[in-house]
């Protein structure tokens, strides 16, 4: 008896593995599209983040922040993060007016950031919207940062990964919708029974409460 809870709690527990990797990359191949970043790259800077107690979350979420700001300013719409940058020597454009690589911009702010007062480098990079778990890994020693990258890296999902976790998702949607609508089917099917089953029931308790 033990032996078959645990066969099924083991098979509920890979499920729930197997359903978790698939949203998340789902998920990273979405963003990686919207920001033009490719996948492993994204996925890298991720955990790279969580080496240092952080999130991969945030990590990605200030990339995509960096990356709408970049794109923002080479349309002429102009940026809140132009004076903070500036001040850093992070520029958010090149020389062609063009949005530059979030990651890009992230180096430049690590290198930045090397042999300064570490509280006064911090405040600076609030400014720059930055979350704490990211600044954290901006601090770390380049070569450490490096080293933590291209390792990252070995464990992050490829395009194709990512492109057949899109796919099982779209799969995995449309078998909950068949699911949904034979569900549907088979309740309007039984609703003329299920309504002559009430009905009758509701006669018979009547009958017994005026009797």
């Amino acid at each position: 008896m033990a032996g078959f809870l645990a066969l099924i709690g083991g098979t509920v527990a890979l499920r729930q593995f197997a359903m978790q990797a698939i949203e998340t990359n789902t998920k990273l191949a979405n963003l990686s599209k919207n920001l033009n970043i490719p996948v492993q790259q994204l996925s890298a800077w991720g955990i790279a983040a969580t080496m240092v107690g952080g999130s991969a979350q945030e990590m990605q979420g200030y990339i995509a922040h960096l990356t709408t700001e970049s794109a923002n300013l080479s349309n002429g719409l102009g940026s809140s993060l132009i004076p903070i940058l500036g001040k850093m020597g992070v520029a958010m454009i090149d020389s062609k007016g063009k949005a530059r690589s979030a990651l890009d911009e992230l180096q430049d702010m690590a290198k930045w950031a090397q042999g300064k007062d570490r509280k006064q480098v911090f405040a600076w990079f609030q400014q720059a919207g930055m979350p704490a778990s990211v600044a954290n890994l901006m601090f770390e020693n380049p070569q450490k940062f490096a080293a933590m990258l291209d390792q990252a890296k070995k464990y992050s999902p490829t395009e194709q990964n990512a492109s057949s976790a899109a796919q099982m998702t779209m799969q995995i949607a449309l078998l909950h919708a068949q699911f949904n609508k034979l569900g549907y089917e088979l309740l309007e099917m039984v609703t003329p029974v299920l309504e002559k089953f009430f009905s009758a029931l509701k006669g018979g308790l009547d009958w017994c409460l005026t009797h």
